[in-house]
């Protein structure tokens, strides 16, 4: 289970550093829960959720949409993207 953290919407990458591209190669993309408050979606006003492994192939594989469970019973479809191709504001 990983949540999204930042006002930039990183999943991997940048807080969770400790989470190697080892360990998401092991558990599998369809091992990955992603957690977020509707709050937190709305803040990103649209940008993707963004990956960053430091593995530009991980990053490949976990881009595209996922589920983000938002609260009991709740969920939606995100888009996420490499933080490589979106510049920090």
């Amino acid at each position: 289970m990983v949540t999204v953290i930042g006002g930039q919407g990183h999943i991997f990458g940048r807080g969770n550093q400790q989470i190697s591209p080892a360990v998401i190669r092991r558990v599998g993309t369809a091992g990955i829960i992603v957690i977020a408050t509707q709050t937190k979606l709305l803040s990103l006003e649209g940008r993707p959720l963004l990956v960053d492994t430091g593995d530009p192939a991980l990053d490949a594989e976990l881009c595209g949409y996922a589920k983000v469970v938002t609260g009991w019973a709740n969920a939606r479809c995100t888009r996420s993207a490499p933080r490589r191709t979106f510049p920090p504001r």
